[in-house]
């Protein structure tokens, strides 16, 4: 009861008491405003009451004033929306808005709940899977990963005063260095010759194996995916600095055989696995042509190593493997499906949790799309997957020319998968990538071996050709050399100082007459700028 009206609502009747009492209770509202009404109302009945004489006549008019009143419960009815009504607009709003933010996350909730409720079923055990895709019923024998794992447990790392070097060629070091370069690769001269053994198994392929027991596939074996590809990386370095020794040695044969071993290593590597593994064997493969050329270059070398050199690149590659490959990509699609989604039995299903939420966005979601959930169903989704990478298998069978003709851009397709989902579509800059470089390779091969075929021309007739039919005619090479970027022969030009020039038009498909193209800096780069031809011969030292 309020302290200012304690004296006045002594001097009222018991009635008028109970009845202020109910109503305040009947009230049910914040406890400020309940002591607001009944201050109001002690008020009414004193000045209603003051002018009665006696205790009775108080008595009457109090039970007067409340039949008056009339029914208690619709009274505090009326009293709360009248309180209500003349509540600050500030207040009104504030709490229309919490009301507001209130049902949002009501609905929100009641919309998420499917993804709390339920598990994925897993069915397919797709390491397993992806472990025989890889192996693809071939022979334990033939895999040369046993290889490359055995020589890069034995080798001696590269020491630290040899690699920030980075030496074009032995005559560059003083005979201290040369003794501890010798000395170097004698350590090494084992892995390196297990390396060797390598180059003459039919094939390679990974096994992969969990991390741990939880997660999806391609968190739990992300180790054994990228742990070798270091190792991989330094055999080759080492094998190319053992390279160059040996051809400064005088020791040209195994050098180019060194070359060889090199590129088929990268050639093993790439075209199957995940993104990552086939972008090192695409690198190493390149470790093996730049030491190649190199080779061309300082040394003098015999038809017969030329022609053997030859022979082994043709036969490697007449497999037809391919440069790139998204099986494995796909298999971790569908592992990542079955442990976000349910399964219904008839391959349909809900996400079930939040990272199933995630891969069910699609790029063209609008607010409203967002706000009801209306969210793919796991079949929408494998649909959408099996879409997406059969459009980007047959894309990345295209040459950039080809799809540079179709107006699309070898650079970006992300325009053309906007009904996939947006996880999706993020690993779509990666393929385009990968079929870039993947094209490159392509080119780069075609290359190596013609200027293999015009070196072995000019070892037996004293000469370079006038022109690359010239090979063809002499059985040097069965075809003239197709550019991925022209679809015409490399382009090929004699000088009159008994040297020539190969270079591919390059990535601006425009033929530049042997312009190098430079980089966003301004510096001079011999291949893969896209504002000049990629230069093969002859071999040119930029500035660094």
């Amino acid at each position: 009861m309020a302290k200012g009206n304690d004296k006045n609502a002594n001097q009222l009747p018991d009635s008028a008491m109970q009845f202020i009492k109910h109503v305040i209770k009947k009230v049910r509202y914040r406890k400020m405003v309940r002591a607001d009404v009944q201050a109001e109302l002690l008020t009414h009945f004193e000045d209603e009451l003051q002018d009665c004489n006696t205790e009775q006549e108080r008595l009457e008019k109090a039970n007067h004033l409340i039949e008056e009143f009339g029914d208690i419960k619709l009274l505090a009815t009326l009293i709360r929306r009248a309180k209500k009504r003349c509540r600050p607009l500030w207040k009104k709003v504030l709490i229309r808005a919490t009301q507001g933010v209130g049902i949002i996350f009501l609905y929100i909730f009641i919309c998420t709940l499917p993804l709390m409720i339920g598990k994925p079923t897993i069915k397919v055990d797709y390491l397993q899977y992806l472990n025989e895709n890889e192996k693809a019923g071939r022979e334990d024998s033939e895999n040369a990963r046993v290889y490359y794992e055995k020589a890069a447990e034995l080798l001696v790392p590269m020491p630290d005063w040899l690699i920030p070097n980075n030496f074009d060629w032995p005559s560059d070091f003083n005979e201290v260095e040369l003794k501890k370069l010798s000395d170097w690769l004698e350590k090494n001269k084992e892995p390196l010759e297990i390396l060797r053994e390598a180059a003459n198994k039919y094939s390679f392929w990974s096994h992969y194996q969990k991390s741990t027991d939880k997660g999806i596939l391609a968190e739990t074996i992300q180790p054994s995916i990228t742990e070798p590809l270091p190792d991989y990386r330094h055999l080759a370095f080492a094998m190319s600095d053992n390279i160059r020794y040996e051809a400064w040695q005088g020791d040209v044969n195994q050098a180019m055989e060194d070359c060889f071993t090199i590129m088929k290593m990268g050639y093993n590597i790439g075209g199957q696995g995940f993104l990552v593994e086939q972008l090192v064997g695409i690198a190493l493969e390149a470790v093996g042509f730049g030491e190649c050329f190199r080779l061309l270059d300082k040394v003098d070398i015999p038809a017969e190593v030329l022609q053997s050199t030859q022979e082994k690149l043709n036969k490697l590659y007449a497999e037809r493997k391919p440069v790139c490959s998204l099986e494995s990509e796909k298999i971790y699609w569908d592992d990542l499906i079955q442990n976000s989604f349910t399964d219904d039995g008839n391959g349909d299903g809900r996400p079930v949790n939040w990272r199933g939420f995630a891969y069910t966005v699609e790029s063209d979601w609008t607010v409203l799309k967002l706000l009801t959930f209306d969210y793919p169903s796991r079949k929408e989704i494998t649909e959408a997957v099996e879409r997406h990478f059969d459009m980007s298998a047959e894309l990345m069978a295209e040459s950039p020319l080809k799809l540079h003709e179709e107006g699309i851009d070898p650079n970006n397709w992300i325009t053309d998968f906007n009904e996939a989902p947006i996880m999706l579509e993020i690993n779509d800059s990666a393929y385009c990538r990968v079929h870039s470089i993947g094209w490159r390779l392509k080119t780069d091969r075609h290359a190596l071996l013609t200027v293999l075929a015009l070196f072995r021309y000019f070892t037996v007739e004293g000469n370079f050709p006038k022109e690359l039919n010239e090979l063809v005619q002499g059985g040097y090479i069965k075809e003239l050399p197709l550019d991925s970027y022209s679809n015409k022969p490399l382009v090929y030009i004699p000088d009159n100082e008994g040297d020539f020039m190969l270079y591919s038009v390059g990535s601006n498909f425009t033929d530049d007459g042997g312009t190098i193209g430079t980089n966003s800096q301004g510096k001079r780069r011999v291949k893969y700028e896209d504002n000049g031809d990629w230069i093969y011969w002859p071999l040119i030292e930029l500035e660094k």
